[in-house]
């Protein structure tokens, strides 16, 4: 039988920022969805992770005077020690 447990806050939101940057697990796709079934507050921020993402690209864009290309982009090698960081980051909360 499977148990889903109720997310805080704070773990809501760490898994709307990871899901869009490194991915979720299925069990953690349907706990969020499930926590931003009954959450405003995590839903708006949510929303505001996406808008300062968006944020984020279009400045760089603007810096580099032209879409980022793979060599502003990180290392396939950043972005695993990143992932594994996070992963980790995710399991302490």
């Amino acid at each position: 039988m499977l148990i889903l447990n109720i997310l805080s806050c704070r773990k809501a939101t760490m898994l709307a920022a990871k899901k869009d940057q490194i991915g979720l697990s299925f069990l953690e796709s349907l706990q969020l969805k499930i926590h931003m079934l009954v959450c405003s507050v995590c839903r708006a921020a949510s929303r505001h992770i996406k808008i300062i993402e968006q944020a984020a690209q279009h400045a760089a864009e603007r810096i580099f005077d032209s879409p980022v290309s793979s060599e502003h982009k990180l290392s396939d090698q950043a972005k695993e020690t990143m992932k594994t960081a996070l992963r980790a980051a995710g399991k302490s909360l």
